[in-house]
């Protein structure tokens, strides 16, 4: 079965509230579904669907379907664990075309709703959505994100050992933007994260940071245990975190590294609606260019820089592509699969090619 192919298991999901210090966190897990729930996973009549949480002022919320089925019994299945994690302004279900694929992989995924950088709360502080501040919205500094996150990671760990979630095995991480910032931290939180795909990380050199005293950069432990296999998936036309910044971090991260810059992409080509969170990407930073026109930052520049969609990859490829390419990255390294290993160190830009996609390859020798 192709990496880059529905894997041969019907997909799950539900919903949980996991223990943590700061409270509960919500948690979404994906994971292989019992035989009795094939092909109801893929028809849109029984799969999934969820409100969506980019909403107009005054409108109804959007029905979202995922590639799952609801509280579906779980499977025999016992793959690796993986852990995806949601960026700046986002939540846990944005990259469920990744996830949902995992989980027919026989991977189990859990992502959590991070508090303080969810989409609702930085909207509520900023103001963007025009509802009121009451003080309590979150998005309260950088400092407190990166606690957040800290304290997110050794919770989901510690909860998903207690559950025997991961079977004692090696896990992955991934996710992309503050969530990719965060799947570089994961190896330092979690000795047992030997595998991690950071997509489109935060932490380099980019416009939407200060240029000095940068707290995402400082924030970052690149002491990783030896077994670590990292592999990021970056866009050359990124606005908020451009090229420039993910070569910075490639070279912090440890020898044999690897990082796939596919072409005529930008900052949402790692979540599930490419087209909206693009059209959304430039509506966002030119809002934080009206509320914080004061600030260090030039978000006018940041939302001028953000391509129309219809210059760019398109969506199919795309996730045609980061879909393979997560699920080579897990087998080769969580499975041992030596096919898969041998993609991802010789193939990848004729792969990407044959799906539709332009991409190359840089190695942190």
């Amino acid at each position: 079965m192709s990496a880059f192919e529905r894997g041969l298991f019907p997909a799950g999901v539900t919903t949980e509230q996991w223990p943590s210090s700061n409270g509960p966190l919500t948690v979404e897990m994906w994971y292989p579904a019992t035989e009795e729930t094939r092909g109801r996973d893929l028809d849109p009549a029984t799969k999934d669907r969820y409100e969506a949480v980019w909403v107009e002022a005054g409108e109804e919320p959007e029905l979202i379907s995922q590639d799952a089925v609801r509280d579906a019994d779980r499977g025999d299945e016992t793959g690796p664990l993986v852990v995806f994690s949601h960026g700046f302004m986002g939540h846990r279900r944005e990259g469920t075309f990744l996830c949902t694929h995992l989980a027919s992989h026989g991977y189990t995924v859990i992502s959590t709703d991070h508090p303080t950088s969810t989409s609702w709360e930085v909207e509520a502080a900023l103001d963007l959505s025009g509802a009121a501040d009451d003080g309590d919205s979150g998005a309260g500094g950088v400092e407190v994100m990166i606690q957040h996150r800290r304290d997110d990671l050794k919770a989901l760990f510690a909860h998903a050992t207690e559950r025997g979630l991961d079977n004692g095995r090696p896990i992955g991480f991934t996710g992309a933007s503050l969530g990719g910032w965060t799947s570089l931290l994961a190896p330092s939180i979690g000795a047992h994260v030997h595998a991690t795909v950071p997509m489109c990380p935060a932490g380099g050199l980019s416009p939407t940071s200060p240029m000095k005293n940068n707290p995402w950069a400082d924030g970052l432990d690149f002491d990783w245990p030896e077994e670590v296999a990292c592999m990021m998936l970056v866009a050359d036309r990124d606005s908020w975190l451009p090229l420039a910044g993910q070569f910075q971090l490639l070279r912090r991260t440890p020898p044999g590294s690897s990082m796939v810059v596919l072409c005529d992409a930008d900052h949402n080509h790692f979540v599930d609606d490419i087209e909206m969170s693009q059209g959304h990407l430039r509506e966002v930073t030119m809002a934080l260019a009206d509320v914080l026109s004061d600030g260090p930052i030039n978000w006018r520049a940041v939302a001028e820089a953000v391509a129309p969609f219809d210059e760019l990859v398109s969506e199919a490829a795309t996730h045609k592509l980061w879909q393979g390419l997560v699920v080579s990255h897990f087998d080769a390294h969580l499975r041992g699969d030596t096919t898969a290993r041998t993609l991802l160190e010789t193939d990848i830009q004729s792969t990407s090619r044959a799906l539709g996609a332009e991409t190359y390859v840089v190695r942190n020798l």
